[in-house]
């Protein structure tokens, strides 16, 4: 599978284990991402990220129907993309 993204694309990662940087810059190397890294629990990382969890639990987990984990996994391509293009930010 190809993925093209159709503008410029960033991704927030912590910086804080080094085997994880190297794969997720590999990854986002592939996925023409721009990596940008803040500091391991950073007051700036931490806050974004709890903020993303709780929007994406409150707006797409808890409405969804999730029996078993199979079907919240086969949702998840689903609601990643609705977020990303039509959620407002």
């Amino acid at each position: 599978m190809t993925w093209r993204l159709s503008r410029s694309t960033r991704s927030l990662t912590g910086d804080q284990f080094a085997v994880d940087c190297v794969s997720s810059l590999v990854w986002e190397t592939q996925l023409e991402l721009k990596p940008i890294t803040t500091p391991a629990q950073s007051p700036q990382s931490n806050g974004m990220a709890q903020s993303f969890v709780k929007t994406f639990k409150r707006d797409y987990v808890r409405l969804a129907s999730r029996p078993d984990s199979a079907t919240v996994m086969s949702g998840l391509k689903s609601w990643f993309e609705h977020y990303n293009q039509k959620h407002p930010h």
